[in-house]
């Protein structure tokens, strides 16, 4: 199974929660984003993460000093497509509540629909699969 792990978002007041980012889509903005903050992406996701604004700098290559308008960065989030919920997700709440296997199913922003599956065992990987596979056929999202 290729999990790959998540670097937590948070918006610049830290009350509102964004959805992790697979950790590939940072790292790809790594030399700006330690640039910017002085510290390693390690540490950043260690300390909570990112705002959603110094992503933006990030993504744009641009110091976070002064931040950008509220309503660019929004622009932003709303035109860039939004990324698959990981495997890493599905994982963590099915040992969360104990279950072997789980089926997440999601609609982004922009009408995609997004289905992640998760298996305990590789048996149970491979019934989690077809159950998602079925729920899309029979949703007729495909």
């Amino acid at each position: 199974m290729n999990e790959e792990r998540e670097f937590p978002m948070h918006s610049t007041s830290r009350r509102e929660g964004y959805a992790p980012l697979i950790w590939s889509t940072v790292e790809m903005w790594r030399k700006r984003i330690e640039s910017n903050h002085g510290q390693t992406l390690e540490r950043l996701a260690e300390r909570g993460g990112l705002a959603v604004c110094e992503l933006y700098c990030a993504a744009h290559d641009l110091s976070c000093i002064p931040l950008p308008d509220k309503k660019l960065v929004d622009e932003w989030m709303k035109s860039t497509p939004p990324k698959s919920i990981p495997v890493a997700a599905a994982r963590r709440y099915g040992r969360q509540y104990a279950q072997t296997q789980v089926i997440v199913l999601s609609f982004g922003p922009d009408g995609r629909t997004h289905v992640v599956t998760w298996g305990k065992t590789e048996q149970d990987c491979k019934e989690a699969a077809a159950g998602g596979q079925r729920l899309v056929d029979y949703l007729e999202l495909s």
